[in-house]
């Protein structure tokens, strides 16, 4: 998509909801693309924005540069220091807005809102399909928590210039002037700063993001926003996860290198070739992860917004040690662990997206059927079952294999008395030892994964004489968005624990959508080395 943008010397962009004021037809520096500088407000929060002449509203396939701000500035950077990419992006033939985001919140509940209210004026206005943002400074808080968090569809990176990533360690380490910023976004609630820090995430929530770093170098040269605590602990987090975790270095200090806009811009167009050969321009969102650190159940997800894991009925699933951290021993007795079907939040997969990834590392011990994790009950109301990864279904070609199993009803497949409605990867797993079973669900097949990678299984003939592909497996009618509780270790059949895993199970997560083949590769790659 490089070079000038199809746009130029068309129509004047038409009176756009919010406006203020505006300057028409000027026209960039380097590709000489005509444009309109328009001032609106979002909300009661001031933008500008830079729109190529020749998209109008109701215009598809727009992308968008948004653009995040350094500490004490305003949406007026996109007529100051954010002037030179922004006009590279008309020339990409891009939307740009700056918004104040209420001034510098980093990735408070308000500097999120206002976020959001931008994308709902802009998208409300535009058919955008993919977004870019670029941010300087401070700025760098909430677009990484916007990237990795999507709180907008369709990011297909970020681009950070000295920013800042953890901002709890802006607020312990930062001068007095940033740790009076830092706390008066949060309410000087440590509690709350935490739970937005960008830096919480783990590294599995990068998997298919791309951003590209930009920091100072040696470390003592930014003292604003020191690289180990932020570009170098952010790398260190998604590098070996993310589709690209790139970075270039300056001499500059905290000071914008000559060299930003125009390597940003080739990134831009790099990017945007990328997504657009892409079937899944936007990474699934990773929703729910356990790494079972605490002494006993309940166990807390490490990503917020998630109940925590608990003992069910006469279970006693301890913690153990493992190449992974901590992981569960499971007895497959009575052992399991359950979150409440009316607390799945999330985890109610048929109810949001309808798309879903569940990734363990896991460790069995018995040769007996076993659900690793989901939502599955076999119930007399018949309808209680969702989705869940087993690694033992041996009635419909799944015997000693990973298992994908999805059901729309929450019934039995029609015309059998079971579910036969899950893809089975066909080697067979290998008991005593770790392996990653992963299992993912698009909305139209289901696949099975068998320590990253996924065996095609063509052709199976099941017990009534259908013939059919187990791997993937066929399936677009959709997950039931009524489903029974989260089971880990077992799946239930009326309410009473079936197909108890005996094992131990490891880095349990769950994402609100299918990870590709690449992704579920580059987890494997990036965790494997655990076993050495």
């Amino acid at each position: 998509m490089a070079g000038p943008a199809p746009y130029a010397r068309a129509a004047v962009s038409p009176r756009l909801p919010g406006e203020q004021g505006r300057q028409n037809n000027l026209v960039t520096r380097y590709g000489g693309t005509v444009f309109d500088h328009i001032r609106v407000s979002i909300a009661g929060d001031q933008a500008r924005l830079f729109v190529p002449q020749g998209i109008v509203p109701g215009a598809s396939g727009v992308p968008v540069l948004w653009l995040y701000h350094a500490s004490g500035g305003s949406h007026d950077a996109l007529i100051s220091g954010f002037r030179d990419i922004g006009e590279r992006a008309v020339d990409l033939g891009m939307i740009a807005i700056c918004q104040n985001l209420g001034g510098t919140l980093y990735t408070s509940d308000a500097a999120r809102t206002h976020q959001m209210n931008g994308w709902s004026y802009l998208s409300g206005i535009y058919g955008i399909d993919r977004n870019i943002l670029r941010a300087t400074s401070h700025g760098g808080a909430l677009a990484t928590e916007v990237l990795v968090s999507a709180l907008m569809p369709s990011v297909v990176g970020a681009y950070v210039v000295n920013g800042v990533y953890d901002v709890v360690d802006l607020f312990r380490h930062g001068t007095p002037s940033q740790q009076e910023a830092v706390g008066q976004a949060y309410g000087y609630d440590m509690e709350l700063m935490a739970a937005r820090n960008p830096a919480r995430h783990p590294g599995a929530a990068w998997i298919g993001r791309r951003i590209r770093v930009v920091y100072s170098q040696p470390d003592s040269s930014d003292a604003a926003v020191p690289p180990p605590a932020h570009a170098k602990a952010l790398l260190a987090t998604a590098g070996p996860y993310a589709t690209e975790a790139s970075a270039r270095t300056h001499a500059a200090g905290h000071t914008t290198p000559s060299f930003a806009d125009p390597d940003a811009q080739a990134t831009f167009t790099r990017w945007m070739d990328q997504a657009s050969r892409s079937e899944q321009p936007t990474a699934p969102r990773l929703v729910a992860q356990w790494d079972f650190a605490e002494s006993a159940a309940p166990f807390a997800s490490t990503v917020s917004g998630v109940a925590a894991l608990a003992q069910g009925p006469g279970s006693a699933a301890r913690p153990v040690a493992t190449s992974f951290g901590a992981g569960v021993q499971f007895d497959g007795v009575k052992d399991h662990l359950r979150i409440a079907r009316d607390q799945l939040g999330p985890l109610n997969i048929g109810a949001t997206t309808g798309a879903v990834t569940i990734a363990a590392w896991v460790c069995s011990t018995d040769a007996n059927s076993a659900m690793i994790a989901g939502c599955w009950q076999e119930s007399t109301s018949g309808g209680d079952r969702a989705y869940a990864l087993f690694n033992d279904l041996p009635t419909y070609g799944g015997d000693d294999r990973v298992c994908m199993n999805v059901s729309k009803t929450g019934g039995a497949t029609a015309g059998y008395p079971s579910s036969r409605d899950y893809a089975a990867d066909p080697r067979r797993i290998s008991r005593g030892s770790w392996q990653l079973h992963v299992g993912t669900y698009d909305g139209a097949h289901a696949i099975a994964y068998l320590n990253g990678t996924a065996q095609p299984y063509p052709s199976y003939t099941d017990s009534a004489g259908a013939t059919y592909s187990k791997n993937p497996y066929a399936f677009t009618a959709g997950i039931n968005p009524a489903p029974s509780d989260f089971v880990v270790g077992a799946s239930l059949r009326n309410g009473a624990p079936l197909n108890l895993h005996a094992g131990v199970i490891a880095r349990l997560r769950v994402w609100n959508g299918a990870l590709t083949a690449a992704n579920v590769l580059a987890l494997y790659e990036a965790e494997k080395s655990a076993l050495n």
